[in-house]
């Protein structure tokens, strides 16, 4: 949560805060996890076009594999 607020360049998570925006995940309505994630990217220790770039990576290959 803390790095999801640091990265936050609009300001959403402070106006949640706030009581300015209603039903914001993780501030006043709950995150639920899913029970089997497909994929799951820990993006706290890399940039996020890092993360983006393996989340890329992951639907072509997918796409590949449907291809044949």
């Amino acid at each position: 949560m803390a790095i999801c607020e640091e990265r936050d360049v609009k300001g959403l998570y402070q106006l949640a805060r706030q009581n300015k925006i209603k039903a914001f995940t993780g501030i006043s309505a709950p995150f639920v996890s899913p029970l089997h994630a497909n994929l799951v990217l820990d993006s706290s220790p890399e940039y996020p076009y890092q993360s983006i770039t393996r989340l890329y990576n992951r639907v072509i290959s997918l796409i590949k594999a449907d291809e044949f």
